[in-house]
């Protein structure tokens, strides 16, 4: 149980690495609309950093569900359909499609609808339960989708984890679009 809680823990730390890492791209967007070396170096490796970001999310969620053995709510398998296939095809992108615009669009459209569910998921579980009394919330197995196993630093749960995945992938497919020329 320990070495769960720790893991848990690890996870919720690269979360808020990446909740850091998101401000300050947004901040990068406001500020350096130029392009420059950092946003090529970036633009240059978006497939192969969303693959990763979808490939620790997707593991970190595997293991939320097979080894610490908590049971995955309605929204959090909606979430999963929404990030799961983004593993493979960033991969598949990084390996094979460079050009490929496509790449672009279909993991910002993966991560718009998957990020507005992590974040109604998120909203349901950290407001009072008299304020979701008219919401319904969801119930699979007996669990519902207004509890939450695992709230580090006062305000991380597991729907905020998918939350800033898609973001951060979204992030990156935005960078690549802004920048194509560098991206070659």
């Amino acid at each position: 149980m320990y070495q769960i809680y720790e893991i848990t823990r690890v996870l919720s730390i690269m979360t808020m690495i990446g909740q850091v890492i998101a401000m300050v791209t947004v901040i990068g967007f406001l500020f350096f609309r130029r392009s420059s070396f950092f946003w090529d170096r970036i633009s240059k490796h978006a497939f192969f950093l969303a693959f990763v970001v979808a490939a620790v999310s997707t593991l970190g969620s595997l293991f939320f569900s097979e080894i610490a053995e908590y049971t995955p709510c309605k929204l959090c398998w909606f979430q999963r359909v929404f990030m799961y296939p983004l593993s493979l095809f960033y991969l598949l992108a990084f390996l094979r499609y460079k050009q490929s615009k496509l790449a672009e669009w279909y993991g910002m459209v993966m991560c718009s609808f998957g990020g507005v569910i992590a974040t109604y998921h998120y909203f349901i579980q950290m407001t009072t339960p008299q304020d979701i009394a008219a919401l319904t919330p969801c119930t699979v197995g007996g669990v519902s989708c207004t509890q939450y196993e695992i709230l580090h630093f006062g305000y991380i749960t597991i729907p905020l984890m998918a939350l800033t995945g898609f973001v951060l992938i979204f992030l990156l497919m935005v960078i690549r679009k802004r920048f194509p020329s560098s991206a070659s």
